[in-house]
């Protein structure tokens, strides 16, 4: 036990001398600072992946796991962190000033991972249901992003090797959270002529009474005559609230009938605990990533 202890930690220290250069940083609204990191010699990884990141300039001995965003097509390596510790204030504050002062410092990444994750198996399942909160979307963006440059490639017209249909809903408070990956989904929108990805987007801090009544009516005014969504500026139309579960999940059991259709989940508990009973009664297999 102790030489196979030795050995782990060994191979463990080797993988995180993995030094990367930060290519870039952007504070986006929400709380939510975007990283773009060279990526390593030799490092491979599958859509939804995860990895630990240690900056020494915002911490020296730190080690922090994120969820990859970019897909594995792309040379560099992407994340979006959520300030919601110390560790990531900091980072917050670093890009932040950097950008007021109108000078990028130079920051050094060092990285330990892949480590696989629920999300990693997504291209695995014929038929599948993506829901994400909030930051929770980072796995799959990956995955969204990984079909997107399929299809610039031709791969079988963007469609990967098994998954024939899938479902993705994104929740979030605000419409500004929506900004973190407006231009995937709407590189989405133009090239998913195969119709694979079936998209909701839940608005769920939409306040209720004459506003949103308003709001509601000028979104649909909108919509049937054929312009973008008023609230993220997308062809996809934006549900004002949280969305009704036993309805929406019901109607995708009824559409693949006979087929296991696999429900990939990351964002908070609370969530999980109201979705995890209704797929079970539903017969679909639950998922969850914990962040």
């Amino acid at each position: 036990p102790l030489l196979g202890f030795g050995v782990e930690q060994i191979w463990r220290l080797s993988r995180r001398g993995a030094k990367a250069d930060v290519l870039g940083a952007q504070a986006l609204r929400s709380g939510v600072t975007r990283l773009e990191i060279d990526r390593p010699k030799g490092f491979t990884h599958r859509a939804g992946d995860y990895v630990f990141l240690r900056i020494p300039a915002i911490a020296k001995h730190e080690w922090h796991p994120f969820t990859i965003s970019s897909a594995p097509e792309r040379d560099a390596l992407a994340f979006h962190v959520r300030s919601l510790g110390n560790w990531t204030a900091a980072l917050r504050r670093r890009v932040e000033h950097d950008e007021q002062q109108g000078a990028t410092s130079p920051l050094v990444a060092y990285v330990d991972g892949p480590y696989g994750s629920p999300s990693a198996h997504i291209f695995d399942s014929r038929y599948a249901v993506f829901i994400g909160a909030g930051i929770g979307v980072t796995p799959f963006a990956s995955v969204l992003e990984s079909i997107v440059m399929r299809g610039r490639r031709g791969d079988a017209g963007g469609r990967p090797s098994k998954l024939e249909r899938a479902h993705f809903f994104w929740l979030n408070r605000d419409q500004y959270s929506f900004e973190w990956f407006q231009a995937l989904l709407a590189e989405l929108e133009k090239r998913d002529t195969a119709m694979l990805l079936d998209v909701h987007l839940c608005m769920t801090g939409a306040r209720a009474g004459a506003t949103a009544f308003g709001l509601e009516l000028a979104r649909d005014l909108m919509r049937t005559s054929g312009r973008s969504d008023i609230v993220t500026g997308l062809r996809t139309h934006t549900h004002l609230g949280a969305p009704d579960w036993e309805k929406m999940l019901g109607g995708i059991r009824k559409e693949h009938t006979g087929a296991e259709v696999d429900v990939f989940f990351c964002g908070p508990p609370g969530l999980a605990k109201i979705l995890r009973p209704i797929c079970e009664r539903l017969g679909m297999p639950f998922r969850e990533e914990r962040f």
